[in-house]
C-alpha cells in the first residue's frame, strides 16, 4: 500500500478521484474524523467492498496509520482499484492542519480503560495487602478480563465506559460502508 502526505491525500479527495474509508471503530469515528469519510472498521473489510470504490482510488485512514498499515493486505483483498493510506493517519492529518470533524480533546474509550483497570488493580492490590488477601480476587478477576479482551477483541468495560454521561454525544447518521 502506498502512503500519501495528508495534503497528497486532501488534493485527491478535493478532486473527486478518491473515496476515504476510516478503518477505526465506530466510537473513534463518532468522536473524531476527517470530514466526508465513510465508516468500514477493519475487522469488516471484504473483498465485496472493492465495489463502493466504482472506479475511483480508495483513501484508509486510522488514528495513526499503524492499524492501516496492519491491514493493507486485507485492504488489497477487498478489490479497490488502487487503495492508498494516509502516513500518520489521523494525527498527521490534524497536524498538517487539516480539517477535522467532531470534537477535539478528552481522552479516547481505550485510554479511559486503562486509566480506569490501571485504578482498580492498584486499589484492590492496595486492600488485599493491608486489609484482607480477599481482595487480591479483583486483581485477579481483571486479569482474566483484560486476558478475554486481547483474545476476543471484545471489551466489557469499553462498553460500560462508553455509555457513561461524559462519553455520550449528540445522535448523528452514521456514514457506513456497507458490503
Amino acid at each position: 500500500m502506498q502512503l500519501l502526505t495528508p495534503e497528497q491525500a486532501k488534493a485527491r479527495l478535493d478532486a473527486g478521484a478518491a473515496t476515504l474509508i476510516d478503518i477505526r471503530g465506530a466510537g473513534e469515528f463518532a468522536e473524531r474524523r476527517i470530514p466526508g469519510a465513510s465508516l468500514c472498521p477493519a475487522n469488516t473489510l471484504t473483498p465485496a467492498l472493492g465495489r463502493y470504490a466504482a472506479g475511483r482510488d480508495a483513501i484508509f485512514y486510522c488514528a495513526s496509520g499503524t492499524r492501516t498499515m496492519l491491514n493493507s493486505a486485507r485492504i488489497d483483498d477487498a478489490g479497490f482499484s488502487q487503495a492508498y493510506g494516509i502516513d500518520g493517519g489521523l494525527n498527521g492529518w490534524s497536524k498538517a492542519g487539516l480539517p477535522v470533524d467532531g470534537a477535539a480533546g478528552g481522552l479516547d474509550i481505550q485510554r479511559q480503560v486503562q486509566l480506569v483497570v490501571g485504578i482498580l488493580v492498584l486499589a484492590s492490590a492496595g486492600l488485599g495487602f493491608w486489609v484482607s488477601p480477599y481482595f487480591l480476587a479483583v486483581t485477579a478477576f481483571i486479569g482474566c478480563g483484560l486476558i478475554m479482551a486481547g483474545a476476543t477483541g471484545f471489551c466489557g468495560m469499553a462498553l460500560i465506559i462508553a455509555k457513561m454521561p461524559w462519553n455520550r454525544r449528540p445522535a448523528e447518521p452514521s456514514k457506513l460502508v456497507h458490503a
